[in-house]
């Protein structure tokens, strides 16, 4: 019995389940897009047009930012404003990630702010994912 209660003291309900899991496929399919656009190089950008690239860093943050800053703001109110010093750097992290590829994509070639930028938003955003399960 008792750990029964504790199993159901520890569930968020069904809206954090689906967010998790909506997390997870968000992190999940844009990591397999980058793959997939990575293996037909079909990333390059006009050197002489920056549209593109702008609005590339503009579709590709919009992707993953609200996702983020919703789990984020869902794990804040679920521990009381003091998550924790694990899922502060996660969150801080994940920030910097985003920071990093955009100015990436700004450069207009393959670089380490790109792939750092985005390796960083799929594993640090599928952690984001499970803290909001977590907590």
């Amino acid at each position: 019995r008792r750990m029964g209660r504790e199993f159901s003291s520890r569930m968020h309900g069904v809206p954090a389940i689906c967010a998790a899991t909506l997390g997870a496929m968000l992190f999940g399919l844009g990591f397999m897009t980058s793959m997939a656009r990575r293996g037909t190089k079909n990333g390059k950008n006009d050197p002489n047009n920056l549209m593109p690239t702008r609005n590339r860093m503009h579709g590709n943050h919009a992707e993953y930012a609200q996702y983020a800053a919703a789990a984020m703001l869902y794990i804040n109110s679920r521990t009381g404003g003091n998550p924790g010093l694990a899922i502060n750097a996660i969150c801080v992290a994940f920030t910097l990630a985003r920071i990093s590829i955009c100015y990436g994509i700004s450069l207009q070639s393959v670089n380490s702010p790109r792939f750092f930028g985005a390796l960083g938003t799929y594993v640090l955003g599928f952690a984001l994912s499970l803290a909001v399960l977590t907590v």
